[in-house]
């Protein structure tokens, strides 16, 4: 089911030559004591920045390939990634660090506790680590969630079971709350058991039909390039201007670059979640 939209690999494509430099400068980081601080939201910010434009170089050739199925699969964490910096960019950098860590603490030792009683289920034996570092990694878990509690008050999240605030309540307050709900959906039909999409694999005429990926490869990929690029840009855009020890200022020649993509990629409008020939095959089911 080809939609032929060539400049949204124009576009995403040109978002990647624009960014390629800043982001390589970007991957190196250099902290002082001024940074002290900020020193995890910037790592974090790296990180995330360095993955998007992975994930949207991924994305490109992934979708050249004809494997628009699994591209699509890579904008749920970039969905998530902009709303997230969106919000640590509002926060106080001691407060956004802060934050961050306690989400690292915790999220390792939720990992470590996950490994360890599926190893002992299964009898898979000794995985190496030791007491000492059980301990250490519990205490540091702790640790976390006092201080997640702490700042669960000061930045005023709804009070809740689980204190971290859901990433719809931080659409909400970023003002993403429509892309989060349309990206979500979409992204949400991909990732989970979804008979709509498994169905998408499926197409022919009565008494006859056949199951394969590229009924829908191109559209996989179509929406993509667009919504990966889109995020991306606007990835960027945010993150940029608050990384430290660097030059955030892209060229004249790559500013030229980055601003053409993006009016290239979304000169078409932005690809929807529902084609039309699935809404005419539901009238005829």
């Amino acid at each position: 089911m080809p939609m032929e939209l060539n400049h949204l690999r124009e576009g995403a494509l040109g978002l990647l030559r624009a960014t390629h430099r800043l982001v390589g400068t970007a991957s190196v980081y250099r902290r002082n004591d001024a940074d002290q601080p900020d020193s995890f939201r910037q790592l974090t910010f790296r990180a995330i920045l360095r993955k998007q434009f992975e994930s949207l170089t991924a994305i490109v050739e992934l979708s050249a390939e004809g494997r628009g199925n699994v591209a699509i699969a890579l904008l749920r964490p970039m969905c998530e990634e902009i709303i997230w910096c969106d919000y640590l960019v509002s926060l106080p950098p001691e407060d956004a660090s802060l934050l961050l860590r306690c989400m690292a603490q915790l999220g390792i030792h939720d990992t470590f506790v996950a490994q360890k009683s599926y190893s002992e289920a299964v009898q898979m034996g000794d995985l190496g680590f030791s007491e000492e570092s059980e301990q250490r990694l519990a205490a540091s878990a702790r640790s976390a969630a006092r201080d997640l509690k702490m700042l669960s008050r000061k930045l005023g999240w709804p009070e809740r079971k689980l204190v971290m605030p859901t990433t719809k309540y931080l659409a909400k307050v970023t003002n993403r709350l429509e892309m989060y709900n349309f990206l979500y959906h979409a992204t949400s039909r991909v990732v989970h058991f979804s008979v709509t999409e498994l169905m998408r694999l499926v197409w022919g005429k009565p008494g006859e039909v056949r199951v394969a990926s590229n009924f829908f490869d191109r559209y996989w990929g179509d929406f993509s390039l667009y919504w990966g690029g889109w995020i991306y840009a606007q990835t960027f855009v945010a993150i940029s201007p608050v990384l430290t020890d660097m030059s955030t200022d892209l060229r004249q020649e790559e500013l030229a670059t980055f601003e053409a993509a993006v009016k290239t990629l979304v000169s078409g409008g932005g690809v929807p979640i529902l084609t039309q020939a699935e809404v005419m095959r539901a009238f005829q089911s």
